[in-house]
């Protein structure tokens, strides 16, 4: 059933909105590479996909720890990123909380 057959059962409007998908990227990421990430992201697809890619950051950036090698990947907490994902994601659900009420 596509969404425009889905946006009414019976005589009853169903809200129908297209889901994003959000990738919080770390520029020194070595275990996720956020350059194919942000590629992968930018192709064509039904659903949009929004890249965020946090300067210096690196994987395991909310982690709120020293830089460290795990597993022969760099991680390390950075405050920027680990608040900025943070508060993105809370204005992410108060954008969609208000799309719902409309």
């Amino acid at each position: 059933m596509s969404p425009t057959e889905a946006a009414t059962r019976g005589d009853v409007p169903i809200a129908v909105s297209t889901p994003r998908s959000y990738l919080f990227l770390a520029e020194k990421d070595e275990a996720t590479g956020p350059i194919l990430c942000n590629d992968m992201a930018s192709t064509s697809r039904q659903a949009p996909v929004r890249t965020k890619l946090w300067k210096g950051a690196y994987h395991a950036y909310e982690d709120r720890g020293p830089t460290q090698v795990f597993h022969g990947y760099h991680i390390g907490y950075n405050a920027e990123a680990a608040e900025g994902t943070i508060k993105a994601v809370i204005n992410i659900n108060t954008l969609k909380d208000k799309e719902a009420k409309q």
